[in-house]
């Protein structure tokens, strides 16, 4: 499956940035970041913890999907609704159709 995400790591500024940062490279023999992706975690109506949590999920979100889909190959023989969810909340963040019967709410 190729990956259409931004890879991670992803990582927090302050508590409600989150970014990612790709290689570019070396200057005068010292590894060079740019930044591929941000985005801020903000709300009117939203309590500011709230915030840094969202942001916390955020960028977690590539490892989070990595491991359940390395769990879900791991336990591909079995079967039951644990599996079944799994496999949905990843059709869910990959952008795959979700299989008859998944739950991702």
């Amino acid at each position: 499956m190729t990956i259409q995400h931004t890879p991670g790591p992803w990582l927090i500024a302050g508590e409600t940035t989150v970014y990612a940062l790709q290689h570019a490279g070396y200057r005068k023999g010292e590894e060079q970041f740019e930044n591929r992706f941000s985005a801020s975690v903000q709300g009117a109506h939203t309590p500011h913890a709230e915030h840094v949590a969202t942001a916390r999920l955020i960028a977690a979100a590539p490892d989070l999907l990595r491991e359940l889909q390395s769990m879900v190959g791991f336990f591909s023989g079995y079967q039951g609704m644990q599996l079944r969810d799994a496999k949905a909340a990843i059709a869910k963040a990959t952008g795959e159709p979700v299989a008859e019967g998944g739950h991702t709410e």
